[in-house]
């Protein structure tokens, strides 16, 4: 597939929305000064970006998987290819959070350790964005942002199936 470079463009637009959103908006919604409540307000619609980068990733996932609809490898070959991505850096990231809530020099840091409210199985097998929403709370500070990797995985896990089922009919803009 031939990349699309303005896409890039965007996905990096999206990124530096939700950034900003997260460092500077969130850090400056209660400033007193002009300049931070002028960057407050240049920021607040940086949440934006994840949506923006949820469409993006779909549409780049989406047209992949319909371009290689016919590979023999198919479904091993996605599969293989997104656990190699996100697996290792997601887990070493839980691995870490659950070694700081071990020792006791953290215990008084609510941000790392506190509301556990959320099993911790259930960020290993990426469903805990499932809970969030039943408890409606969103657990953990340190690892609240993980609930974008839940819902990425899990249409990750139905989209090949969906796509592969599909007649393509129904898809007459993609050149398939």
């Amino acid at each position: 597939m031939k990349r699309l470079v303005a896409i890039d463009g965007i996905r990096g637009i999206a990124i530096l929305m939700v950034v900003s959103f997260h460092y500077l908006n969130v850090q400056l919604v209660n400033s007193t000064s002009t300049i931070g409540k002028i960057f407050s307000k240049a920021t607040y619609f940086g949440w934006v970006g994840v949506d923006l980068f949820f469409v993006l990733s779909g549409f780049l996932i989406g047209t992949i998987l319909l371009k290689n609809k016919t590979s023999k490898n198919y479904f091993s070959t996605f599969y293989i290819r997104r656990i190699v991505r996100i697996i290792p850096n997601y887990y070493l990231l839980l691995i870490i959070y659950i070694v700081i809530n071990f020792f006791e020099v953290f215990k008084n840091d609510y941000n790392l350790t506190g509301n556990n409210v959320i099993p911790i199985w259930s960020y290993f097998l990426m469903v805990h964005n499932f809970f969030m929403a039943h408890i409606n709370n969103l657990g953990n500070e340190s690892i609240v942002i993980t609930w974008s990797i839940g819902i990425e995985e899990q249409f990750y896990l139905l989209i090949p199936f969906v796509l592969y089922k599909m007649n393509s009919r129904f898809l007459p803009w993609f050149e398939v």
